[in-house]
């Protein structure tokens, strides 16, 4: 039985190392999400393109990513060159570009994570046009996040079946994560033109041009006005908006939407008593004592009888 997981993957830009906009969307921009799919193969994944898991009612239908990824690199060449780099158009390279510059941290070794094969195609990619980047095994990361700036990370969310977004992204959450994934640094620090601008179409249709704290405003703003609906229809529009203006600033880039398996011997348990109502909030274990063993089966012939894999 598989179901998709309560929550997703993601990989961070935080704005407190990388505080010009044209530099993220650069790398959002060679970060191949597809990639994922190598290591959950076989349907065991979606791709997502908004920071929400997509079993919930918030995350937008036939939603696409804001800065697709473009294997020609030409969206990157054009971005980094906003962000201030120079460009070497004889050679096709940058070369002012330090090489501690970019750094990507995983909890483990590129190959025993998801996101490890979109930061490998990441680093070759970057190498092509003269621009060194360290992908970097920390076991510890999850703890020195919380410490201090990590530049670039993968991670992923547990998310609730009422989704929270004041809690990670609004700037005056007193929750950690506003903090180690920039949030708080570029609200106090982005109303400086110079680090780069986007245009926000409004709720009411109306294009404004935006620095990233006006940006930040404005999402603080539709994420306030949404609590004060209850019915999911009524705040579906104002999250949808919200996640598009997150995406815009390229702080989190969502790459899946990973599922969870279940796994039963029909030869020994009678799978016309599981619940047969399997979603995302409830297992087939979930009523596991109407559960009986199959015709001519014992109790004492299996001990374990359904495994649940979350991976």
């Amino acid at each position: 039985v598989l179901v998709d997981y309560l929550g997703y993957g993601y990989i961070c830009v935080n704005q407190e190392v990388y505080h010009n906009i044209h530099e993220r969307i650069a790398l959002t921009s060679v970060f191949n999400t597809a990639a994922v799919l190598n290591y959950y193969p076989n349907g065991l994944a979606d791709l997502i393109y908004r920071s929400q898991s997509q079993v919930s009612w918030a995350y937008p239908e036939n939603a696409q990513p804001i800065y697709p990824y473009d294997a020609t690199l030409a969206t990157a060449i054009a971005e980094f060159q906003l962000a201030g780099y120079t460009w070497d158009a004889t050679n096709e390279v940058f070369t002012d570009v330090p090489e501690d510059k970019f750094k990507f941290y995983l909890p483990s070794d590129a190959s025993a994570h998801p996101a490890g094969g979109v930061f490998l195609d990441a680093q070759a990619a970057l190498a092509t046009i003269g621009i060194t980047a360290n992908i970097i095994n920390d076991p510890n990361l999850i703890a020195n996040i919380k410490k201090g700036p990590v530049g670039i990370y993968a991670l992923a969310w547990q998310s609730s079946a009422d989704p929270d977004m004041y809690q990670v992204y609004h700037y005056l959450s007193q929750a950690e994560s506003v903090i180690s994934n920039g949030i708080v640094w570029l609200y106090e620090n982005g109303d400086d033109a110079d680090l780069g601008t986007i245009d926000v179409v409004k709720l009411d249709e109306s294009t404004v041009t935006m620095n990233q704290k006006e940006a930040l405003e404005y999402l603080a703003e539709l994420i306030e006005l949404a609590t004060k609906y209850m019915l999911p229809e009524e705040r579906k529009p104002i999250y949808e908006k919200a996640l598009e203006v997150l995406a815009q600033l390229s702080i989190e880039i969502p790459t899946y939407q990973r599922k969870n398996l279940f796994v039963y011997d029909g030869a020994i348990i009678d799978q016309t008593t599981l619940s047969t109502s399997v979603t995302p909030y409830w297992g087939p274990m979930a009523e596991i004592w109407k559960v009986s063993f199959a015709e001519g089966v014992t109790g004492n012939q299996s001990t374990t009888v359904i495994v649940g894999y979350e991976d």
